[in-house]
């Protein structure tokens, strides 16, 4: 009959299972204890913990949690909750196992399936969150920058357009405002001239227009 210790601490670890973004199964057979320090060291650095539990209180807690753990458990295991970015846990494993001879890692989960040793190399291998983000946004930036090009040009054309429309309405507008000024400054010039009337004629004119 399992002991109220035991009780506590499967529940625990279900809900440390179920929390987790992600899970990293290791072994560790043949570590010593100054290794599996600085091991615990490392990971912590990134935010990650390292528990060693036993194969039968795991699968009991991940049946609690509903994940399929048992292809992972063989020996002695050890696992590394990540509760942010899977990729670096499982790149910081994978660089630990590299580093410590008996540090194995079997596989793990991530966000919710399970992946074998092959899986976890292969997340190991992806761009980190970081890099991913910059990448994108390196991405995003070139079609952002064609399209500003694009319409600082069409901005340049219209400011053209509107002073060439500016300009031909404002010397569509010269003839007819000269117009009434001309006409005005003849009106000035005929009233300006003297008239010029006939003289009457003299006696001596009206005589010979008679005679004849």
């Amino acid at each position: 009959m399992p002991t109220e210790r035991k009780v506590a601490t499967v529940t625990e670890l279900q809900q440390r299972l179920g929390q987790a973004q992600a899970l990293i199964f290791t072994g560790f057979h043949g570590l010593n204890a100054n290794e599996m320090v600085e091991l615990r060291a490392e990971l912590a650095k990134q935010g990650l913990e390292y528990r060693v539990i036993k194969n039968r209180l795991a699968l009991r807690a991940a049946q609690g949690a509903g994940l399929e753990i048992a292809p992972l458990l063989q020996g002695e295991t050890g696992i590394c909750f990540d509760d942010d970015d899977p990729v670096l846990a499982f790149k910081l494993t994978s660089k630990l196992a590299k580093k410590f001879a008996n540090y194995k890692v079997r596989g793990g989960i991530s966000e919710g399936q399970l992946l074998d040793e092959q899986g976890a190399l292969e997340l190991a291998n992806l761009p980190s969150r970081e890099v991913l983000l910059t990448q994108l946004v390196a991405t995003l930036q070139g079609p952002m920058r064609r399209l500003t090009v694009v319409l600082s040009a069409l901005l340049r054309q219209l400011v053209v357009v509107l002073s060439e429309i500016e300009r031909t309405k404002a010397e569509a507008a010269e003839p007819a405002e000269q117009a009434p000024a001309e006409t005005q400054e003849r009106a000035v010039e005929a009233a300006a001239e003297p008239e010029i009337k006939p003289e009457p004629e003299t006696e001596t004119e009206k005589g010979a227009e008679t005679a004849s």
